[in-house]
């Protein structure tokens, strides 16, 4: 029974890995990582730009959970997730039935299903640019028609 040696890697190659790995870890800990810790330490402080961090533990925890906006927000949030996700599951699973059933083509099942490929944050967020206050298209046209 022969029996192989696990293969090590050379300097060269361990060299090569670093190269690709590093910017990887540099943007993952400079734009996921550090952001993370940070807001997590200032979560727990009282802070504004022009001081520095005053450490009041729980305190900003106690008033955010005992705030009724906060927990309104919270319930109203839950209920549109599960209200959407329940939707739209049904209506997923109605129309793979009805396209199943009624046609066969490629093209058509694409073209009727496209709409539900684009994200609702997409389009979610192009309705918000669009209805900006200071710079959105729709109060432009509005501002320009005097209303």
């Amino acid at each position: 029974m022969a029996t192989t040696a696990a293969k090590r890697f050379t300097h060269s190659q361990f060299a090569v890995a670093m190269a690709f790995l590093v910017p990887s870890f540099i943007g993952f800990f400079g734009f996921f990582a550090w952001p993370t810790v940070r807001g997590i330490y200032l979560s727990f402080t009282e802070y504004d730009m022009l001081r520095d961090p005053e450490w009041v533990g729980f305190e900003n925890y106690l008033k955010m959970f005992q705030d009724p906006i906060f927990l309104n927000s919270i319930w109203v949030t839950l209920e549109y997730v599960f209200l959407n996700i329940g939707i739209q599951t049904v209506l997923a699973l109605l129309i793979a039935v009805l396209l199943h059933r009624f046609t066969r083509s490629i093209v058509i099942r694409g073209i009727i299903l496209l709409p539900y490929l684009i994200a609702n944050v997409i389009v979610a967020l192009v309705w918000y640019w669009l209805a900006d206050y200071n710079l959105g298209l729709i109060n432009s046209v509005f501002d320009g028609l005097g209303l």
